[in-house]
């Protein structure tokens, strides 16, 4: 009787909804919008202004009127003016479009920026005026951003205050559909004690706080575990404030739903009866903590915890804004290749939505369509099991490996354009900017009437603020940029000043490091880059470079030569460290290389003299990289420690964050994929493995033996763990002089750039 009800629910949903795909993308999903009154929005975008520019914030007046711009079916759209009296008139759909409205006017208009890495708000004296009203429409229903990993390679460790400033961030690039997933094992906690679990069980489920992410899509289970006692509720008085301020905005923060993923208590202990995949052997994880336990969609348990779920979250959080992300078979062989099982599987968990909102919205990663065995017909029979007007899919990846143009736009679901950009936030300078514009622009032509936004979703964040800056603006741009003008603004912007070597620097990298036109992801996560890569003997890394590294030197001595003029931004300081970084990096590939030859010939005299050569270089990184206080080990440890209420406490948070960016798994499973260049693991962890690599070759020259990779392999590891586990503390603040090291290296090294 039930399934024969909801067929015929489902029916009408359809019948009802079919429609949606076939008008114009600002038809689609009426349903989502924000409940927040206007006048609440107007607030909380006051107090935003107030937060920023707190001197000039009476100089803004704010309305929202979507009645305005003639716009249908929520579209945002923006429009400032000067006033007779001085001031600045923002008229806007929504608190969003408000907000980017105001900023809008910050960069152009005042020529000021803000970013991860340092905002430069040196505002005129008097609001400059606008001769002409100036109107902007977001070409798409959504702005979205996060990747489900972001939150554990990024945001693993962040308190109120950081929250409040990346929620500030976000509104100012409107930025409407964010990813809210903090605190979800609270509520699990919840329903599983109210099922019958112990915490005790929880504890061995319940992966660390760095490693959440891949819990939660079932691929690994208590890995880095268990979470302090305090995360809890912790984690649930932070997440209710982050849904509070992205909803008072005008937001509609995306919340995790139930894909099928459960503790192993429930169904060895509680429900033997249950039907059940044992899923397994993602990442090379040992069995202990490998894959999960993932329920049969026939299951009755399904549906009862999928509602019981939905439901607790919305009690919890003061009600829903109807959108759900899930993700089943992520990186994971599905248990059965067959269209019935994915049609059966990809249904469930909609309705298991369903059963707790029947106004709820499906928002799902396509970055499992990307293995080959997701053939056409079950990429269609997963998709098509879901009603069109209730699934939404994030094709997470389009810069790199777009999926919308190889399934017709989603057989008729809508989806949204994303650019990941990066593979476990690591640190490295990259972009495709071009290539990003255009595809967005074709996409849009070829598309449109699928297309219903575009989205960041970086695995890691707090790098490479141009690519972000540039797809934040092309929510509402269509048309072709002259990146050669936008660039001279963005520096401006950024800076502060008007510098003919900045210029330049910034043109040079447009065109090279910012323009790589090749989805080959080796070296975007640090792949045979030094000094991260584990130290083994080559002779040819697996480094993918798409640029000339003397052109990132001379960007970077156009950068030097300019710090004399802009010593005092944050955003400046981090630039030229990253730059000379990256050009220390880039060395340092030659340098390897000329440890590798003498080490064939059997110099011991030039293996030693490379090899000191590479540790010192490795030193210099560190110490230009001390001079930034974005780019410091210290401050990670110290976010993590800072969330435990005890000693026990600390040391779990400390071990999550140290293991995350380096080993990964216990055994190096997933070994430097969240690498970062930052000072201190430079200093602490990286170069001693390039020291014991270099003795060790030594030694094997000297007693005419070879090189055993297993048996250095075994000391590094053990090497590895340990540091994992001490509790040396490092710098949480910057030391030294940018300029003054940057200028001495470049002394240092010109002479392996020729110049």
């Amino acid at each position: 009787m039930i399934d024969a009800m909801q067929m015929v629910f489902g029916v009408l949903i359809i019948a009802s909804l079919r429609h949606i795909v076939r008008c114009s993308n600002s038809n689609k999903f009426a349903l989502l919008k924000s409940k927040t009154l206007e006048k609440d929005q107007v607030f909380a975008v006051q107090k935003l202004i107030q937060r920023l520019i707190p001197k000039h914030a009476d100089g803004f007046v704010i309305t929202l009127n979507a009645s305005y711009f003639e716009l249908k079916n929520n579209l945002d759209a923006f429009e400032f003016r000067s006033l007779n009296d001085g001031k600045i008139s923002i008229t806007a759909t929504s608190g969003v479009a408000a907000a980017a409205g105001f900023y809008h006017y910050l960069k152009y208009w005042c020529n000021c920026h803000v970013s991860w890495s340092g905002d430069q708000l040196n505002m005129p004296s008097i609001l400059p005026s606008v001769s002409q009203p100036v109107t902007k429409y977001f070409q798409e229903r959504f702005r979205y951003y996060q990747n489900v990993c972001t939150v554990s390679y990024s945001m693993a460790f962040w308190n109120w205050s950081r929250w409040e400033r990346e929620i500030d961030w976000m509104a100012l690039n409107g930025i409407n559909l964010p990813l809210a997933f903090t605190a979800q094992e609270t509520v699990w906690q919840k329903v599983y004690i109210e099922l019958g679990l112990t915490q005790e069980e929880l504890d061995s489920h319940f992966a660390g706080p760095a490693f959440l992410a891949w819990q939660r899509m079932g691929n690994i289970d208590g890995w880095g575990g268990p979470l302090p006692a305090s995360w809890y509720q912790q984690q649930m008085s932070l997440q209710q404030n982050i849904l509070k301020r992205m909803r008072s905005l005008g937001m509609m923060p995306v919340l995790p739903g139930f894909a099928g993923h459960i503790p192993k208590a429930l169904v060895k202990r509680l429900y033997p009866e249950a039907k059940y995949y044992n899923l397994k052997n993602w990442g090379h994880f040992s069995s202990e903590y490998s894959g999960s336990f993932l329920l049969k969609s026939e299951d009755d348990l399904f549906q009862q915890i999928g509602s019981m779920f939905i439901k607790a979250q919305q009690e919890i959080y003061n009600g829903t804004d109807h959108i759900y992300n899930a993700d089943v078979f992520n990186e994971m062989k599905p248990p059965k290749l067959t269209t019935d099982f994915m049609y059966k599987t990809s249904k469930s968990i909609f309705q298991s939505m369903l059963s707790g909102d029947p106004n709820a919205v499906w928002l799902m990663q396509t970055w499992m369509f990307c293995k080959s065995y997701w053939t056409e017909d079950l990429i269609k029979s997963w998709l098509t099991a879901v009603p069109i007007g209730r699934l939404i899919l994030l094709d997470l990846a389009s810069d790199i490996y777009p999926i919308y143009n190889n399934t017709n736009g989603y057989y008729g679901h809508p989806f949204i354009w994303s650019m990941i950009e990066n593979f476990g936030g690591t640190t490295r300078l990259y972009g495709k900017v071009e290539d990003n514009i255009k595809a967005i622009l074709s996409a849009r032509n070829e598309f449109g009437n699928y297309m219903v936004g575009t989205g960041m979703t970086p695995e890691g964040i707090e790098q490479n603020d141009v690519n972000f800056e540039i797809m934040n603006e092309m929510a509402w741009r269509n048309s072709n940029i002259n990146m050669t003008k936008w660039i001279k603004q963005y520096a401006f912007r950024r800076y502060g000043v008007v510098n003919d070597h900045i210029c330049d620097a910034w043109q040079m990298l447009l065109n090279t490091v910012y323009n790589c036109h090749s989805d080959i992801q080796n070296g975007r996560r640090g792949e045979g880059r030094i000094p991260v890569i584990r130290p083994y003997i080559t002779s040819k890394l697996p480094v993918f470079m798409w640029y000339n590294p003397k052109d990132l030197f001379c960007a970077w001595t156009h950068m030097i030569a300019a710090s004399q003029q802009i010593q005092s931004t944050d955003a400046f300081r981090y630039d030229l460290v990253k730059f000379g970084t990256q050009v220390l990096e880039d060395l340092s590939i030659h340098l390897y290389y000329q440890l590798i030859k003498a080490y064939e010939e059997k110099d011991l005299y030039q293996i030693t003299n490379a090899g000191r050569t590479l540790i010192d270089l490795l030193n210099d990184m560190d110490t230009l990289l001390s001079t930034d206080r974005f780019s410091l080990l210290g401050t990670w440890i110290g976010s993590a420690k800072n969330l435990g209420e005890n000693m026990k406490e600390k040391r779990i948070l400390e071990y999550n964050a140290r293991i995350q960016i380096t080993l990964w798994g216990p055994n190096g499973e997933i070994h430097d994929y969240a690498n970062k260049n930052w000072a201190g693991l430079i200093q602490s962890y990286y170069t001693p493995r390039w020291k014991m690599f270099i003795d060790d070759v030594t030694r094997c020259v000297y007693n005419n033996v070879s090189f055993s990779s297993k048996v250095f392999g075994s000391k590094l590891l053990s090497f590895e763990q340990s540091w994992t586990k001490d509790i040396s503390q490092f710098p949480s603040f910057p030391t030294g002089s940018a300029f003054k090291v940057s200028e001495i290296l470049l002394k240092k090294y010109a002479k392996y750039f020729d110049v």
